[in-house]
């Protein structure tokens, strides 16, 4: 899957949007331009999404919004994580325990994913034999 992700997208690889870990780990939404998904390198970072790893398995951590999807007409989900066997794609949305807006936030959310996942299958992304998943993270900040 790796392979068919840098072909379809090989701003991937320039932009360093690609990277693989085994073992468990963290990914946070920078708030520092550019505005993107990053794995969590050093305890300053903040954690937005944790990704748990027990079989120590290689999986991959592919930035999509304002690094590999620059679109401004539509919104792309954050982030994705995969394997041979499942592509996640993932949206965050941080808020402050007061913010009321949380059924809206999930409702754009839920767009962001679904506009991602089709623009992968537009661009010849094919998700046979994979568990694809659309995850939210609505998280308190």
């Amino acid at each position: 899957m790796r392979q068919s992700i840098e072909a379809f997208f090989p701003q991937c690889i320039e932009g360093k949007c690609i990277e693989t870990e085994q073992g468990d780990f963290q990914i946070f939404d920078s708030e520092q331009e550019p505005k993107r998904c990053y794995i969590r390198k050093n305890e300053e970072e903040p954690t937005h999404f944790s990704v748990l790893n027990p079989a120590q398995k290689e999986v991959n951590f592919l930035a999509i919004d304002k690094c590999i999807l620059y679109d401004n007409a539509k919104e792309h989900c954050d982030f994705a994580v995969f394997d041979d066997t499942r592509f996640s794609f993932v949206e965050i949305k941080a808020r402050h325990p007061l913010h009321k807006r949380r059924l809206s936030d999930r409702k754009k959310a839920r767009q962001q994913l679904q506009e991602t996942i089709l623009h992968f299958q537009e661009n010849g992304i094919e998700f046979k034999n994979i568990n694809l998943e659309a995850i939210i993270c609505l998280e308190h900040v």
